[in-house]
């Protein structure tokens, strides 16, 4: 009992003593003096104005590292260690610098400790694999919520005929099954994450301790193997405040997820005590550096460097594992991240004295403080009828973990009348988060015991996926038993460089794309009466004006009465491309202007599409059976299908190019992995929306301009030339799908670039969600009617219609939710009134 009172002691101090304040935020930088440094450190990040909130998967590198590395090359000469002594003195100082910065060991200390340079997490935790003593009496026990790499262990036990064992957090402290009388000389390996690389919960050293105190007095042969790798990239692993004795055996990480570079390179610290428990593949392979001596001849025999000491645990563990000549310059390049690291995050914060490990702490108050104001946030956010966008997840039997570190992992959620609604596919928010310029990490995130614990996925259900073509890193929104199970999640995570304006942009991007507020289900319920009572008094406001689909890619578009809605944009619309028979690529008219002149219609009830040209026969396409080559891949790596020879010699010989015609097929329906199967598209039990896939098209399914917008562009054009002929810019020259206008009388309703504001749409009984602004190219200063072209509108547009990256933009991009739409028939009308949500 006293005993478990200790650990537990230990276990809450450790988790409150820490608790992060605003003070802690910006390693106590002013907001202005923390964006300078932003800026000048990680340009391309403040230069694209990218929102990087994937730093568990990479950070990314300070450019004073890089310029420091560069000058240390400039100044010094670095060679094989083997054979140059300067080097290898310096390799021997970086391993005592590294189990001082993130192990907080100092030179005493870490004469019990020897650090093996690796390729990285996963190949320290092999190098653990093959060296392990398996065999039928030995046993491997991992935790279940752990990464790929650290489960692959088992492989090895498995071929050594060792029993394996995966299992929960309160079974693996538990240690019930090692109760049983399991032999005390058998050889058992315990592993577990420090950090979940998916929830970020955290269990820091917390198992080793319960472990060593209650069986490896009893057990010598039992070894703690630890995987670092998430934990290190924000906090120091401190192993000064446990006793020698209870401390892990075997700890794994790498530095790039620490400093963003070098990549390749990882560490295995190596307990000397336990050393002896490992084998160096003695009877395997060996390598230059890791041998003392061998024969030449039969019988061939070899004798591994320390292992006259094997037993004595004397000697450097490390030249028994390096095999060949380790990465020296990426040793050294180390040296440098961590310089840098230093010297950023440290200063000032206004330490009575330094300690190596202090950088890594400050960053650790500075990412907690991030993540608990998000996670804050993230709970605060609720539909409009008051269920909770954002379902976190912590790690599982979370009470029995140390806190939360900067990673949060989560699943969006529909609006619904139960407690929960619907969840939202992880490659459609993946999709616009892209757009927004927003790069975080979806999927399955390489720990499956994550996802099928949160998603309910039996090992049954997860073998019939992987019969079913689902594998790891694929698309597939949902699956299992019922179709509706998530198989990915969602993961952001914050590391040195992040900031509280990061926070903000992802949240309000969760309120713009996500959140169903009242105002929006208003659009589409409250407006549909007053459209009723409008059209009884022959009323009109804004309405739909000119509908437009563009059949073949940059070829002229074909105008519309009506059109059917699909996930991918209007009925036919980029269905086709013009694809170059040299290079495989589709053509634009940034390559051939001429391409505007082909003028495609479709036509008899979409049962063909006429292609006409001046000078030209027209050529008729069927749309049924046609097609005479599948899975021609595109530039953009979307595949495609060739529809005929003669359809290729037509638009060869117009663009006198010689190129293809192909054809990408839309589904007639929203694709069933991408929403919950069998649900009704409704208000009331609305469906998630399937991802926005794009055909042919650049970046979204519709595109949207008003003729408020043109006009105005128009009369930019007029004011800056003197010619008086100058002929006035046409609304088609911007390719759009949908163009509003408003009766001469209420030009005020909707003034010029007005869609710029707006969040959602309705146009008829269907609603949509604006994306992003269109950006724009010289594509737009072709003369439609004659395939010339000019210097504008895009001159004038540079010059009014800039944003802060200094890109182009006129007009919206736009996609189609059909949950947020009225019941009906999925068909929008020119004519068609429209209403509108702006946003702050």
């Amino acid at each position: 009992m006293h005993l478990r009172q200790t650990i537990s002691s230990w276990f809450s101090s450790s988790s409150s003593s820490s608790s992060p304040t605003p003070a802690d935020n910006q390693y106590g930088l002013s907001s202005t003096s923390f964006a300078d440094l932003l800026a000048a450190e990680y340009p391309a990040i403040h230069s694209s104005e990218l929102v990087h909130l994937d730093h568990a998967a990479s950070p990314p590198p300070p450019i004073s590292a890089v310029t420091a590395l560069t000058t240390k090359l400039s100044t010094s000469i670095y060679s094989n260690p083997h054979s140059h002594a300067p080097t290898r003195q310096e390799i021997d100082y970086m391993r005592s610098r590294v189990m001082h910065v993130l192990f907080c060991l100092n030179q005493r200390e870490q004469e019990g400790w020897d650090l093996v340079w690796t390729s990285g997490t996963s190949a320290s935790l092999k190098l653990v694999a093959e060296s392990f003593p398996w065999s039928p009496r030995a046993k491997y026990r991992y935790l279940k919520e752990s990464h790929t790499s650290l489960v692959g262990v088992r492989g090895c036990a498995l071929a050594g005929g060792a029993e394996v064992e995966s299992l929960t957090l309160d079974a693996f402290l538990s240690l019930v099954s090692l109760e049983d009388g399991h032999a005390r000389d058998s050889h058992v390996l315990h592993a577990y994450p420090a950090q979940c690389n998916v929830t970020g919960s955290r269990l820091g050293l917390h198992p080793a301790l319960s472990i060593a105190r209650d069986l490896k007095k009893a057990r010598t042969k039992h070894m703690v193997l630890v995987d670092a790798a998430a934990y290190l990239s924000t906090s120091p692993l401190d192993l000064s405040t446990v006793p020698y004795e209870d401390a892990p055996d075997l700890i794994v990480g790498s530095f790039y997820k620490i400093y963003g570079h070098p990549t390749g390179l990882g560490f295995l610290l190596v307990k000397r005590s336990s050393a002896h428990l490992l084998t160096s593949g003695k009877d395997t392979y060996f390598g230059g550096g890791a041998i003392e001596a061998l024969s030449v001849s039969s019988p061939y025999w070899v004798r591994p460097r320390g292992s006259k000491d094997i037993e004595t645990s004397i000697g450097l563990v490390h030249e028994r594992f390096e095999n060949g000549t380790i990465p020296y310059l990426s040793i050294i390049t180390l040296g440098c991240a961590i310089d840098a690291h230093q010297r950023l995050f440290t200063p000032h914060l206004n330490l009575t004295s330094f300690d190596p490990s202090s950088c890594l702490r400050a960053v650790s108050n500075h990412t907690r403080y991030l993540a608990n104001l998000t996670r804050k946030s993230l709970a605060s956010l609720k539909h409009w009828d008051d269920t909770p966008l954002v379902h976190m997840h912590r790690g599982e039997g979370s009470e029995r973990w140390e806190d939360d570190g900067p990673t949060i992992a989560f699943t969006l959620y529909t609006p619904s009348s139960s407690s929960h609604g619907h969840p939202i596919g992880h490659s459609h928010l993946l999709n616009l988060a892209t757009l927004a310029n927003i790069q975080l990490r979806t999927g399955g995130l390489c720990n499956t015991g994550v996802l099928a614990r949160v998603s309910g996925l039996s090992d049954r259900e997860l073998l019939q996926l992987w019969q079913d073509g689902r594998v790891c890193g694929d698309a597939v929104e949902f699956g299992g038993q019922t179709h509706d199970k998530p198989l990915g999640l969602v993961r952001i995570s914050f590391g040195a460089c992040s900031s509280v304006q990061d926070v903000h942009k992802f949240i309000e991007f969760l309120q713009r794309y996500f959140l169903v507020s009242k105002e929006i289900v208003d659009l589409t319920t409250e407006q549909s009466l007053l459209d009723q009572r409008a059209e009884e008094k022959g009323e009109t406001d804004v309405y739909l004006k000119s509908l437009f689909r563009y059949p073949i890619k940059s070829c002229a578009g074909e105008s519309l009465t009506s059109s059917r809605l699909t996930p991918h944009g209007l009925l036919h619309d980029r269905e086709f491309a013009i694809v170059n028979s040299a290079t495989g690529k589709i053509l634009s008219q940034k390559q051939c202007s001429r391409m505007v002149l082909i003028r495609p219609s479709i036509c008899d009830n979409n049962l063909v599409m006429k292609v006409n040209a001046p000078e030209m026969p027209e050529l008729i396409v069927p749309l049924k059976g046609t097609e005479v080559e599948v899975d021609t891949r595109m530039c953009s790596s979307v595949f495609g299908s060739r529809i005929s020879v003669e359809a290729d010699d037509w638009v060869s010989k117009f663009l006198e190019v010689p190129c293809q015609l192909h054809r990408f097929h839309q589904p007639s329906t929203p694709p069933v992995s991408s929403c919950s199967a069998g649900l009704q598209y409704s208000l009331n039990t609305p469906a998630p929306p399937p991802p926005a896939p794009i055909l042919f098209s650049n970046e979204s399914p519709f595109t949207l301009i008003s003729t408020s917008s043109v006009d105005i562009v128009s009369t930019w054009v007029q004011s800056s030339h003197s010619d008086t002929k100058l002929t006035p810019i046409h609304s088609s020259c911007f390719r759009a799908n949908f163009i509003l206008s408003s009766p001469s009388t209420s030009e005020s309703s909707f003034p010029p670039f007005l869609e710029d504001m707006l969040t959602h749409l309705r146009i008829g009984t269907q609603t949509f969600q604006v994306l992003a602004r269109c950006r724009r190219c010289l594509m737009i200063c072709v003369d439609p009617e004659t395939g010339v072209r000019t210097r504008e509108p895009f001159c004038c547009l540079a010059k009014n219609r800039r944003n802060g990256r200094q890109r182009v933009e006129f007009g919206v991009h736009l996609m189609w939710r059909p949950e947020l739409s009225l019941g009906g028939e999925a068909v929008i009308r020119v004519g068609h009134r429209v209403g509108w949500t702006v946003g702050g």
